[in-house]
């Protein structure tokens, strides 16, 4: 049945089958999807981990939906591994575009960063850590824009910095704390500095240096 759209799932784990790909193809028809006699064709589940990094990052995909024979778009899961075969990233993909929470992960296996696609632009709250585990900053995001009262924070958790974004500028009162807690406020218009005022220990002004 020619017409029926074939789905190729790749996995680190074929127990139970065997998939042959052709790996010398970047636009497969619906007849060149599966090649079992191709003297191109290698058995994935004897590939090593570079093998299938290679792959994946030549094909894109670690699931693909083969829309049309002779146009192949990127939908449902998708993963990106290091080169280790470590996952880098996961997410939903509809059309080529993302959609839906995402994550980003560092080389040890530790969340890098998480938040949310529409349209292919980040929306809603996103988070973004130390390679340690310690959440490093978060805000909102509008369309691929920074919005709204973002907070930044020191690898021991410590508050370091929280102020507005309005439309990707730094605008309003922006507060900075050093790691033994001394305070800075910081007015922004429009990106632009206009007025520093600081803070002693004791809680005392002092002259600001940035």
């Amino acid at each position: 049945m020619k017409n029926l759209l074939y789905i190729l799932t790749l996995t680190l784990t074929l127990n139970s089958c065997k998939s042959y790909i052709n790996t010398n193809k970047t636009n497969y028809t619906q007849e060149e999807m599966i090649e079992p006699k191709s003297s191109l064709a290698k058995t994935i589940e004897t590939w090593s981990p570079e093998q299938i990094y290679e792959f994946k990052q030549k094909y894109i995909f670690s699931s693909i939906t083969i829309i049309s024979k002779t146009d192949t778009l990127k939908n449902g899961e998708w993963k990106d591994y290091y080169k280790s075969g470590k996952l880098k990233t996961h997410g939903i993909l509809r059309r080529n575009e993302a959609i839906g929470n995402w994550k980003y992960y560092y080389q040890n296996g530790q969340l890098e960063q998480e938040g949310f696609w529409k349209n292919d632009k980040q929306n809603g709250i996103w988070k973004y850590y130390y390679q340690n585990g310690q959440l490093e900053a978060e805000g909102l995001w509008d369309n691929d824009k920074q919005n709204g009262i973002w907070k930044y924070y020191y690898q021991n958790a410590q508050l370091k910095a929280e102020g507005l974004w309005d439309n990707d500028k730094q605008n309003g009162i922006w507060q900075y704390y050093s790691e033994n807690n001394k305070k800075k406020d910081v007015y922004f218009y429009n990106n632009h500095i206009t007025k520093m005022t600081c803070w002693d220990d004791d809680g005392n002004k002092i002259k600001c240096k940035w």
